[in-house]
């Protein structure tokens, strides 16, 4: 029932997400490192938790044997989980960030 009709919170966060990518992105050459640390940390916050919500999803069309070995989603739900640990945990992606505007807003 599920895969019948379209996912309202995922079709509604899609304009904010490539808005989010977008920005990183498109960083321009000679911008303040301080721009560039909290950017590309919300970039990797926000694609961490991202894939998160995905696999998340997944897992819950699948029902139970989403939880499976048998079945390549718990492989993908059990791997996008290190996302969030790789390179720095999302919370220590916050302390990033929320340093760098601290920062930025003082002077």
């Amino acid at each position: 029932l599920a895969l019948q009709r379209p996912n309202p919170v995922l079709w509604a966060s899609t304009p904010g997400d490539y808005a989010t990518l977008s920005k990183v992105h498109h960083i321009p050459d000679g911008t303040d490192g301080a721009a560039i640390i909290r950017q590309t940390a919300s970039c990797k916050l926000f694609c961490s938790e991202m894939v998160g919500r995905v696999a998340d999803r997944a897992v819950q069309i699948h029902g139970g044997a989403g939880y499976m070995e048998d079945y390549p989603v718990e492989h993908f739900y059990r791997d996008v989980r290190l996302f969030r640990l790789y390179e720095g945990t999302s919370q220590i992606q916050q302390i990033i960030i929320a340093r760098e505007m601290t920062r930025e807003l003082s002077g």
